[in-house]
């Protein structure tokens, strides 16, 4: 499921992270400050565990080379 940035699929190929269906299914709204991103459905992918710290945002941090980790 996950992509990087070296995948070549067309973005309205790839799958939402969120519901698994196509992106080209998925409409946004723009009709105020914040996009949103509406599903073509209600059923969700269940979420991954998070087993690696997160930073002050929230995000999980990458450990490196060297055993510390980034962003924190």
């Amino acid at each position: 499921m996950d992509y990087g940035p070296d995948d070549s699929a067309p973005t309205e190929d790839r799958p939402c992270p969120l519901c698994g269906h196509r992106m080209g299914d998925h409409a946004i709204d723009h009709s105020t400050p914040e996009s949103i991103l509406v599903c073509p459905t209600t059923d969700r992918l269940p979420e991954r565990p998070i087993d690696t710290p997160l930073n002050e945002f929230g995000m999980p941090v990458e450990p490196v080379e060297d055993g510390r980790t980034r962003g924190m």
